[in-house]
């Protein structure tokens, strides 16, 4: 019999470095939550599995991004690349294969991320697989699912959802993968904010660029088919202020 694995958690004070360097650098780029929220759930959801896992996933994703550490008290640093390995040797814990999640779908996003500043963009692709499928499992796909959710839960799902779909065309344009998602529900609605790090005005923008040519394009780019409405350079070359800072 294999002995239960013990592992100590990342502490909390750590943890909430990371919500503040993702809030100040990169909520404005693929805007998930948002630091108050956030750290509402690092104070009372902390013993939630699948809570926690995304905390870490999402500290993980904001390091790698960052290309920076953060230490301990006791001195030890952490690296994007440590918390994101710890979060896959723990995939027992935050999916168990049976159910659907906001919270798996956004862990598997944030662990997307980090292989992919990595250049693993193999494991890169297939957490994003994963995290594709779980859309399609909760349904998240379908615009009457949403009507029954608050407008905070709405938009979370949304912003999650379109992550994922432009995530899908970046590798459809760059490594000729199939997509799956389509533009079946409406984009996360504009805020108002006081706060620039808050505005979605930048992610908007990039949603309007990689939908603009449709499913059939990207679907065209991966077959290699020729008979496409615009060119993979015209495409390129509107979009490349976005897509790099997406993924690169």
């Amino acid at each position: 019999m294999t002995a239960p694995r013990v592992l100590t958690k990342v502490p909390k004070v750590l943890i909430d470095q990371c919500l503040k360097l993702y809030h100040d650098n990169l909520y404005v780029i693929w805007p998930l939550l948002c630091y108050d929220d956030l750290h509402k759930l690092l104070e009372e959801k902390f013993d939630d599995c699948h809570v926690y896992w995304f905390l870490v996933a999402l500290s993980a994703a904001t390091l790698s991004d960052l290309h920076t550490g953060i230490e301990s008290e006791e001195g030890i640093h952490y690296t994007g690349r440590q918390l994101s390995v710890l979060c896959m040797s723990s995939r027992q814990d935050f999916d168990d294969l049976s159910t659907s999640g906001i919270f798996k779908i956004m862990t598997y996003y944030c662990l997307l991320r980090c292989f992919a500043q990595f250049a693993d963009t193999g494991t890169s692709y297939r957490l994003s697989c994963e995290a594709v499928g779980l859309i399609k499992v909760g349904e998240l796909h379908l615009e009457e699912t949403y009507e029954s959710l608050s407008f905070g839960e709405q938009q979370l799902r949304r912003k999650v959802y379109y992550l994922l779909l432009l995530t899908e065309r970046y590798y459809s344009v760059y490594i000729r993968c199939a997509t799956s998602l389509d533009v079946t529900i409406s984009p996360p609605q504009p805020e108002a904010v006081t706060d620039p790090r808050l505005s979605l005005d930048s992610f908007l923008e990039m949603i309007r660029v990689f939908t603009l040519p449709g499913k059939h394009f990207f679907d065209a780019l991966a077959s290699n088919s020729a008979n496409v409405s615009c060119t993979e350079d015209s495409l390129k070359k509107y979009g490349k202020n976005f897509i790099h800072r997406h993924l690169k």
